[in-house]
């Protein structure tokens, strides 16, 4: 198990673009380390997706999913999934409000719209392309990971500034559990 310290916000590095993957990368021992410790980062820290930036990497790589988590105790599981090269194809037009939080941003925690549904084409562990659409939490998760690797964080996303808060205060005004 390799666990990465996480770039924080402010890093000038987590607001850089990250390069796409090439196809030599695929089942190279950089790729299977890199995918291994994205994933045994993201559950040493308790979080339900994790980007390659996040740990210093600049690779459009993400990985997410858990059974239970206590940051948000009122979410379905997610199945642990990897993501190489992500991109975005269709999105709803609706939204939905949630209070997110993230790695890189401790203990704060921000009320974000996100689209509730969308269509994603990425590439899986070999290489091999896919395309599938997801919705709800799951949906909200990749957004938040693609934003990483296009050098965003969720902040960015809010239209009220005043929702931003530290967690323990959200928790106890009962905004969030």
């Amino acid at each position: 198990m390799s666990i990465r310290d996480i770039v924080l916000a402010g890093t000038p590095q987590l607001r850089q673009i990250a390069k796409s993957v090439n196809s030599q990368w695929f089942g190279t021992n950089d790729a299977i380390s890199l995918i291994a410790e994205l994933f045994d980062t993201m559950k040493a820290r308790n979080g339900v997706g994790l980007a390659a930036p996040q740990i210093g990497v600049s690779l459009r790589v993400i990985v997410y999913g858990f059974q239970i988590n206590s940051r948000y105790p009122d979410q379905d599981p997610v199945p642990l999934t990897l993501m190489v090269n992500p991109t975005i194809i269709e999105a709803s037009k609706d939204v939905v409000y949630l209070y997110e939080g993230c790695l890189s941003l401790p203990e704060v925690r921000g009320l974000v719209p996100r689209h509730e549904w969308l269509e994603v084409q990425a590439q899986n562990e070999k290489g091999q392309l896919f395309q599938k659409r997801y919705q709800g939490f799951e949906a909200r998760i990749i957004q938040h990971e693609i934003d990483h690797l296009d050098g965003k964080i969720y902040p960015e996303r809010m239209d009220n500034m005043r929702t931003l808060g530290i967690t323990s205060a959200l928790k106890e005004a009962g905004l969030i559990r």
